[in-house]
């Protein structure tokens, strides 16, 4: 019967695609003059049934398009687009090495590869770096020279990889840099950098005018051999220095030692099992502590399968969240995984060095990590690949309790979130979500979907949503989304957020994008499947201070709102064509008119409204 299903959905397709084809030759034999006035809507239509024909039977629409745009009726969206399409995407800050970054460049690109920050000091209290020469370097031996040798103005860039540093080595400065050009020490990427200090092993800083940023730092307590250590000591005197994006464990401190001003920075770091700093004069901003309370003696390191040899002794994720049970902390360190877990204990923490990356396994035919137990952590953690039989394959599949999820990257997944019916509180910050539902005969590729309880998303990209998805779709009591970025780009999506069952939604200082192949004309869906009454006590909408773009080629819905008791739309900029217009905004025509770059540029253009 399933097949004979197939077979007929097939001809079918075929069939209107024949027409559309016997149509157009028609048309082209005779002249198109005739069409005119027919011409676009005609042509919309048929360019929005070709993209959902995709949708069914890959490449099958393209027969189509091709004819479309020969005609020179309507012009080709998106001729330009491909998978590493790359732009310019709003820009915010959160906290660790993990977070997505404001005013810096953003911690993934469009196809997962990291991408390093910029040096810049938030505080403004040193100017960019100026490096005159990098010198690259590939092992232990190869860094203890380049810090012996460093001079200002150069970038001392470690190859992605694993550094030894054996016990009692101290590796020293020998020159400072100055205001305009600081000696640089970083990894080449934001992930695959790694020192391991031996017991008593440090980097001491001796000069001023240094930055060290993107590493992962390993210290002894690590492999369990304490005492506990401290990798990085500054020496009295040495002042404007810069420790950004550093992610380390197995340490006291991160740093010992006073500087001699108060313009040094400790910046988006984070530390598990220990303390930044003994040191007040040290400014800090957005860093993680896991304290040694915290993880007191329910810490287990966790190495990936493949790779070098591991450190830490353990390789299996679900031996290790046995061994810490209620209330423990996992640290994964950098590398692939192909394992999958059900968390079954409350309070777990499963922190993730940058670069750790759960892919392709599943358990209890659901996804790769399954919620059973409540108030779950899911920090720093990239997965990908993963597909079920039922079409919901997702990383992370809620059956109950609370969870947090800070600074994931979750992509090309079915899903890439999905929670259950029994409620709880959903937060999810400085997060990444992208490409959900890219297989052929997935289900709906919703990238966010969560279905009962209180739900936040904050700080957080979700675009790119697959075969007629959501970016972001809930069914909570209440939904806040802050501070976001939700959009097609060129992906064939439904509506950008939805709503179904109504409640409580939340937009603010977020930007909105309807693409040019969204298969629905709403940006915003709410409220539009509730039957009677709502179940919801508080069914309100509420969005300010938001920056909604459509690029589709007709005019569109914003908010496609029922069954509300209210709607606040006020001092949003709304640019393109729109079918529902609210006094105390502002509305452009196009991108043109609202001085936006060309498609598929995304900039914000919070303002307070003009009453139009």
């Amino acid at each position: 019967m399933a097949t004979m299903k197939k077979i007929l959905k097939r001809l079918i397709y075929g069939y209107v695609v024949f027409v559309f084809l016997a149509f157009h030759a028609a048309a082209f034999a005779y002249g198109y003059s005739w069409l005119s006035s027919l011409s676009k809507p005609l042509n919309v239509m048929a360019l929005d049934f070709s993209y959902k024909l995709d949708n069914r039977f890959s490449g099958a629409g393209g027969a189509m398009r091709a004819a479309l745009f020969s005609t020179g009726l309507l012009q080709d969206p998106t001729p330009f687009l491909r998978e590493n399409l790359s732009f310019d995407l709003p820009r915010w800050r959160g906290t660790g090495a993990n977070a997505l970054r404001r005013d810096t460049a953003p911690r993934y690109g469009l196809r997962g590869d990291p991408i390093a920050l910029d040096d810049d000091n938030r505080f403004g209290l040193t100017p960019r770096a100026v490096t005159t020469k990098t010198v690259k370097v590939g092992s232990a031996a190869e860094l203890a020279q380049a810090l012996a040798q460093a001079r200002a103005g150069q970038e001392i860039v470690l190859a992605p990889g694993v550094y030894h540093l054996a016990p009692g080595t101290k590796l020293d400065t020998a020159a400072g840099g100055d205001a305009k050009s600081p000696i640089v020490l970083r990894g080449e990427t934001v992930s695959g950098t790694v020192l391991e200090f031996g017991a008593d092993a440090q980097i001491r800083i001796n000069h001023s005018h240094w930055v060290m940023s993107d590493l992962i730092l390993r210290g002894a307590c690590v492999v369990g051999k304490p005492p506990c250590g401290v990798p990085l000591v500054v020496s009295a005197g040495a002042s404007a220095l810069t420790l950004r994006n550093l992610f380390a464990s197995g340490f006291d401190l991160l740093v010992q030692g006073q500087p001699g001003d108060r313009n040094s920075l400790i910046d988006g770091s984070t530390l598990v099992g220990g303390a930044l700093t003994d040191s007040p004069a040290w400014r800090q901003a957005l860093n993680k502590e896991i304290s040694k309370a915290e993880t007191g003696q329910k810490l287990v390191v966790v190495c990936p399968e493949k790779g070098p040899p591991p450190t830490c002794g353990q390789t299996n994720l679900y031996r290790a969240l046995q061994a810490v049970g209620a209330g423990g902390v996992v640290l994964l360190q950098t590398g692939v995984y192909n394992q999958a877990v059900a968390i079954t204990e409350a309070d777990v923490t499963l922190i993730a060095e940058p670069g750790a990356h759960l892919q392709g396994k599943f358990t209890d035919g659901k996804g790769a990590l399954v919620l059973k137990a409540n108030r779950a952590v899911i920090d720093g953690l990239e997965c990908s690949q993963i597909r079920v039989g039922s079409g919901n394959g997702a990383c992370v599949r809620q059956d109950r309790g609370d969870f947090i999820l800070r600074g994931v990257h979750f992509h090309h997944n079915q899903m890439a979130v999905l929670t259950g019916q029994l409620g709880g509180t959903v937060l999810i910050e400085d997060s990444y979500f992208h490409h959900s539902g890219n297989f052929k005969w997935g289900a709906l590729g919703h990238n966010v979907y969560v279905n009962s309880g209180d739900f936040t998303f904050r700080r957080s990209w979700t675009i790119r949503a697959g075969l007629e998805g959501h970016e972001l779709k809930s069914r909570a009591k209440v939904t806040r989304i802050e501070d976001s970025l939700l959009a097609t780009v060129d992906a064939v999506d439904s509506r950008t957020i939805d709503l179904p069952n109504a409640g409580e939604l939340i937009i603010e200082n977020s930007v909105i994008h309807e693409g040019p192949r969204s298969a629905n004309w709403d940006v915003i869906g709410y409220g539009l499947e509730v039957k009677g009454e709502s179940k919801y006590e508080v069914n309100r909408v509420t969005m300010r201070n938001n920056t909604i773009v459509s690029d589709a080629f007709n005019a569109v819905n914003v908010l496609n709102a029922r069954n509300t008791d209210d709607v606040t739309f006020a001092d949003n900029v709304v640019v393109g064509k729109v079918k529902d217009q609210r006094r105390g905004n502002t509305y452009y025509d196009d991108r043109a008119a609202a001085g936006l770059p060309a498609y598929p540029q995304l900039v914000p253009l919070h303002g307070v409204g003009t009453g139009q």
